[in-house]
């Protein structure tokens, strides 16, 4: 009896390396294709937010910021001068997926919100943070409204959440 659980046990365990082996490389072959398409469609986000502008490339550690749910900032110019910023920004969603959002700043004023990506949402509830009725609320807010927002405290009047419950 022990040496057939032992027999059944190794066997798990080789078929488990087996398969993170497995995941692993599929992830290394995955993850640039997937990282190329979301820079790829920030570009085309960028240029449809307003095709008059110049934009620069994530200029972040420039900026000196070390906010980790601030991805990449871009500052859009026109004749040399920055008129507005574009703040790729992550959200975790319900259930721990993640919400990827361009934000548009111009004069500390919200002045567009976009997803760029928000896998792991149900459908119908969480899907909601793509729709424009959602989105356009944010339009116009001033962004000093939403400094210190703990979103796990919900206790901000200004943040919406959507929940399923």
């Amino acid at each position: 009896m022990k040496k057939k659980a032992l027999k059944y046990g190794l066997f798990l365990c080789v078929l488990g390396l087996i398969v993170g082996v497995l995941l692993s490389v599929v992830n290394a072959i995955t993850k640039p294709i997937i990282e190329k398409q979301e820079e790829e469609k920030v570009t085309t986000m960028l240029k449809e937010y307003n095709e008059n502008l110049t934009w620069s490339g994530d200029i972040k550690e420039e900026l000196n910021s070390s906010d980790s749910n601030i991805l990449a900032i871009y500052a859009g110019n026109l004749n040399n001068e920055k008129v507005v910023y574009a703040y790729k920004v992550v959200g975790l969603g319900y259930g721990n997926g993640e919400i990827n959002s361009m934000v548009y700043i111009e004069d500390g004023v919200i002045k567009s919100v976009s997803v760029v990506s928000s896998n792991g949402q149900t459908k119908g509830v969480g899907s909601q943070v793509e729709e424009a009725s959602y989105l356009n609320k944010y339009n116009g807010a001033k962004v000093s409204s939403y400094a210190g927002i703990n979103p796990q405290s919900h206790t901000n009047k200004n943040a919406d959440v959507i929940s399923g419950a």
